[in-house]
Parts: structure tokens; sequence; C-alpha cells
């Protein structure tokens, strides 16, 4: 067998290796992906807690406000119920009164509800902190392993011949196996005295010689 050609199968032996190679390579471009989007979710699964916090307090600052405004008036509405001079001023204060009163019942309530609400929503967020921690420590670990992988392949594929000696010798068995082997020609004897060609001039005599 011809030296290139031999050389040549070896090399498409090596290719093929390569092609599993280069499949098994792209195969870790969607492993990565997939632990970069579980990532993210934990990521935007924690934002989202930590915003309804960010809500819950917010609404809380706010109807504490009110509360404290809320409490004023009913404390300055008490107060008036002292200057009241007739049933109907006495009537009217005590509506106010009652009023504020509800008001502020009904605003307490609330900051509860919210107070049981934000103490959920920051036990949400301490668990996803905590889950994210975990899921940071696994993934490095996976990430690892991926860079391992990737870097062995890697390795394993440029110990492999290139492609440009693999073309190389593809084009040269082509060139090998198109070659016209050229046969010498031989020259064939003549009749001296006539110039026939005779390839059997050794043997037997020209007709030519008898003629004569």
């Amino acid at each position: 067998m011809n030296a290139d050609i031999g050389a040549l199968l070896g090399l498409q032996a090596q290719d093929d290796i390569s092609d599993e190679l280069d499949i098994r390579l792209a195969a870790l471009g969607p492993r990565r992906t997939e632990l970069e989007q579980v990532h993210q979710r934990a990521v935007a699964a924690l934002a989202a807690a930590r915003l309804a916090v960010e809500n819950e307090e917010r609404a809380q600052r706010e109807l504490q406000l009110r509360v404290a405004e809320h409490r004023q008036m009913h404390e300055r509405n008490v107060h008036q119920m002292d200057q009241v001079r007739n049933v109907r001023e006495a009537t009217a204060a005590t509506s106010q009164i009652e009023s504020a009163r509800r008001i502020l019942a009904d605003e307490e309530g609330q900051l509860q509800t919210i107070a049981r609400r934000l103490t959920d929503f920051r036990g949400i967020v301490d668990a996803r902190e905590s889950d994210l921690l975990s899921l940071d420590e696994a993934q490095a670990i996976a990430r690892g392993q991926l860079d391992t992988e990737h870097a062995a392949l890697t390795r394993e594929r440029e110990s492999l011949a290139s492609p440009a000696t693999l073309r190389l010798l593809q084009c040269r068995a082509r060139r090998s196996r198109n070659t016209i082997v050229r046969v010498p020609v031989v020259a064939r004897p003549r009749c001296l005295r006539c110039a026939a060609i005779r390839a059997d001039v050794a043997t037997t005599p020209c007709p030519c010689s008898a003629a004569g």
C-alpha cells in the first residue's frame, strides 16, 4: 500500500475521533447555559422576595405616619370634649371621637397585618439567600468539573493531526491514484533491405530477401 494512502487512512480515523471530540466539546455549552439559567432564576427569586419586603416596609412607614396623625387628631377631639357648652356640641365631639377611634383601630389592624407579612417575607428572603449560597457552592464544583472536562477534551483534540495535514495527504493520495504509468516504447527491428518493421526479423528471413 502506498505510504501516503496508509497515512491518510490513519488520519481519517483520527478525523472521526476528532469529530466525536468536537461533539463532546459542543455539548459542554448547553450544560454551562443550564447552570447559568438555574443561577439566574435563583437570583431573580431572591430579588423578588427582597422587593416584596421593601414594598411592605414602605407601606408600613406610610401607614404609621397616618396612624400618628389620626392619633393626634383623636387626642384633640378628646380634649375638646372638656370645652363643649351644650348637648349638640357634645354630640358632635362624641361622633368625631368615635370616628377617629374606628379609623385608628382599622389602621392599627392593617399595621399588624403588614407586620405579619413582613415577618413572612423576611423569612423567605433568608431562605432564598441560603438557597443561593448553597447553589453557588454546588455550581462552583460543577463549573470546575466542566472546565476540567473541557481542558481534557481540548488537549486530546489538539493532539490529533491538524485538518491541514489531513487535506495535504488527501491531495497527495489523489495524485497518486491519478498517476499515469508510462511504459517505454521499445524500438522494433527493421529489415535492412526493405526497411519493413519486423518483430521476428531475428529468427525468420524477410520475404524480400527470398525474392531477390
